[in-house]
């Protein structure tokens, strides 16, 4: 028995080894960056925690040029940005394949949205964001006051550790729009949703060191295992008994609050208990979970970063949304959101600059695929953007690597024709952090609102700066995946509304 284990073991080795180099063969006369490092092992390890000096390197000596990376995932193609459009339209390259394969999605359960989510998601929730607005309002007042400063009612700096209070503060919100309106006060879930994706990542990422014949019997020992089924576990309780109430009012007549949620239109499509509904209603709010808060917190705590870095924005934004909020009737709408053009400018820039992801429109070749050029494509091929690169690019962006928090203003005060291709929704050729076509991230909108929310809330309510000698909070890189500095607080101070002037400074 040990030996047919043993030669179990070394057939997969093997077969994982021809499988490595036949994937290597098939990129012939494509330029590997990175590769000067023999050990695959050690190739792999140095893309997880260097990835942006990986990838930038290669787009510095190759820009116009397809090239390879070694990752945990195996070899990626990163292409360069004049293929944006036929890559984004091409039907054999698949987006969810490519994130189910990352993510491992067989045993982490996150991966790409199926198309069941993705479209009640677009008809059942985007039209009715509007409505979710005074539930938020009420979340970020019962959240934001006791999570920023530690010495309550005193007017003085405090230090703060931003990144985990706004991970949170998506977490209560995304809540609301997913399960109900008893979903934000429940601690079980809301901490499930804020801390799956790291649990998730990191058993993917020690199990694809493994050949993936192997994975079915290995992954129960590999580290990360249990975390991942705890949490699991938690997460089908809590989905279990949301559709059982979704089920008992609808039986008794008691109508839904308004908003409806995702999980009240999915479980009324597909109804039903069974392990095999109740899983994919599981994975499927925990896909969305990750998308709607790992990324919007991420956006979020980069622009607060944004804003201690550079406090000379701060009067002008929060001017702005004072008398935005005069002009309409102190209500935070949607129209007043959309109103906001200097914070909305200020959000963009950071996006540009601070992408939760160093790449974006991930693709894999389900087929053979040759594009108009003649490139080929061999099936099972993976490929990206270089979204980081393309971003700091000076033939995209004037003074692309400095930050312009209203450079996105000017730009929609110069174009008098389509000013909107300028709002932070926007997914565009140059502006990848939103992905493009139609695979462009659905939840944007939902993000836009949560974010422009919360900065408001907090320049009408905070000052903030960073603290003597701090520059900059730096970026902390996983793979491809750029997380906002967790550690270094950023200093926060409560003001009086009767304490703001006219030019939105805080009078001493």
């Amino acid at each position: 028995m040990f030996s047919t284990v043993w030669a179990w073991v070394l057939l997969c080795g093997v077969a994982a080894a021809l499988a490595y180099r036949r994937s290597v063969s098939k990129l012939s006369g494509i330029p590997l960056v990175g590769f000067e490092v023999k050990d695959p092992k050690q190739r792999k390890s140095q893309y997880t925690f260097n990835a942006p000096g990986i990838v930038q390197t290669g787009y510095e000596k190759f820009k116009d040029r397809i090239f390879g990376v070694d990752t945990a995932d195996g070899v990626k193609l990163i292409f360069p940005h004049q293929y944006v459009d036929e890559i984004s339209k091409e039907p054999g390259l698949s987006f969810q394949n490519s994130l189910d394969e990352d993510l491992l999605i067989d045993y982490t359960y996150m991966g790409g949205l199926k198309q069941f989510a993705l479209s009640t998601f677009k008809r059942e929730i985007t039209p009715h964001l509007p409505m979710f607005i005074p539930d938020f309002i009420s979340l970020v007042d019962g959240y934001i006051p006791n999570a920023l400063t530690e010495s309550k009612g005193e007017l003085q700096w405090t230090s703060v550790n931003i990144y985990p209070k706004m991970l949170r503060m998506l977490g209560i919100l995304t809540a609301r729009v997913m399960i109900d309106s008893d979903a934000p006060h429940n601690e079980t879930w809301v901490t499930l949703t804020t801390e799956y994706l790291h649990a998730g990542v990191r058993h993917a990422h020690a199990l694809k060191f493994w050949p993936p014949m192997l994975r079915p019997v290995v992954h129960r020992f590999v580290p990360g295992y249990a975390e991942v089924q705890r949490q699991l576990n938690l997460g089908r309780s809590i989905v279990i008994d949301a559709i059982r109430k979704i089920d008992e009012r609808e039986k008794n007549g008691v109508p839904e609050r308004q908003p409806t949620s995702v999980l009240y239109h999915m479980s009324r499509k597909a109804p039903g208990a069974s392990s095999a509904v109740i899983d994919m209603h599981l994975k499927e709010q925990l896909n969305l979970a990750v998308g709607g808060i790992h990324t919007t917190s991420a956006v979020l705590t980069q622009t607060l970063f944004e804003l201690s870095a550079h406090p000379e924005y701060i009067p002008e934004l929060r001017k702005e949304v004072i008398d935005t909020l005069v002009k309409f009737n102190g209500e935070f709408s949607k129209a007043a959101l959309w109103d906001m053009h200097k914070l909305d400018s200020f959000i963009r820039e950071t996006h540009r600059l601070n992408s939760p992801n160093l790449t974006t429109l991930q693709r894999r070749a389900t087929q053979d695929v040759t594009l108009s050029d003649g490139t080929f494509i061999p099936s099972g091929t993976k490929l990206e953007f270089p979204t980081f690169a393309i971003h700091r690019d000076s033939e995209f962006f004037v003074d692309a690597t400095e930050f312009d928090g209203f450079r996105f203003l000017k730009l929609r005060q110069e174009d008098d024709k389509d000013g909107g291709k300028h709002h932070y929704v926007s997914a565009r050729r140059d502006m990848l952090g939103w992905g493009f076509g139609k695979t462009a991230c659905p939840g944007r909108f939902l993000a836009d609102i949560e974010i422009k929310l919360i900065v408001a809330f907090i320049l009408m309510n905070y000052d903030i700066k960073n603290p003597d000698g701090q520059g900059r909070h730096a970026h902390v890189h996983f793979e491809n995946q750029v997380f906002p500095d967790p550690v270094n607080p950023v200093l926060m101070k409560k003001i009086l509304r009767e304490d703001i002037d006219e030019n939105g400074h805080v009078r001493q």
